[in-house]
């Protein structure tokens, strides 16, 4: 439960303020390419990396030595974090606010933007239809991810797993690296 708490923040904090701020570096910096490009090179070195850190736990995981995985990927994940903090500089193109934290006017005005969000969205077909598809694809792939251990009792793993289950997850790297790359 507290893994699954961090990792909503951590997402919720990566998800719109990497956009964010690749956009405004961008436009600080006059980078003819645009962001788009280099989103989709950071997307494709994330599967990579994703790809490298599979292969690595499924040695592990052969090996014996489960509980090195975990140890591995939280060192990783706060050397990444810390890079991160200390490399990555603040865009001075946007003010950032330094008064006092009015919670009612933020809760109001974060109500304004989800009201004329819906509104926008129902109103737009195209904008619907996106939201539409990615919500049920999402859906999808958070109940294959999360409930098939469930539905096979827990009673899995590398060994047990069939020739299947390592095709799916290749061609998801694959398709998903050929999509970041295109």
């Amino acid at each position: 439960v507290v893994a699954s708490v961090f990792k909503a923040i951590s997402y919720a904090l990566y998800s719109g303020t990497l956009n964010a701020w690749m956009v405004d570096v961008v436009r600080e910096h006059n980078i003819k390419e645009g962001h788009g490009p280099i989103i989709a090179r950071s997307y494709a070195h994330m599967i990579i990396a994703k790809l490298m850190g599979a292969t690595l736990g499924i040695t592990l995981y052969l090996s014996g030595y489960t509980y090195f995985i975990f140890a591995i990927s939280c060192i990783a994940s706060f050397l990444c974090a810390l890079y991160c903090g200390v490399t990555m500089q603040e865009t001075t193109s946007i003010p950032f606010y330094k008064g006092k934290l009015l919670v009612q006017e933020s809760f109001e005005r974060m109500k304004s933007i989800l009201v004329n969000g819906f509104k926008i969205s129902t109103k737009v077909p195209p904008v619907f239809f996106s939201i539409l598809l990615y919500g049920s694809a999402m859906m999808l792939i958070y109940i294959a991810m999360f409930l098939w251990p469930i539905a096979m009792k827990s009673n899995f793993g590398v060994t047990k797993m069939s020739l299947y289950w390592y095709l799916i997850v290749f061609l998801n790297f694959a398709t998903s690296f050929a999509g970041a790359k295109g």
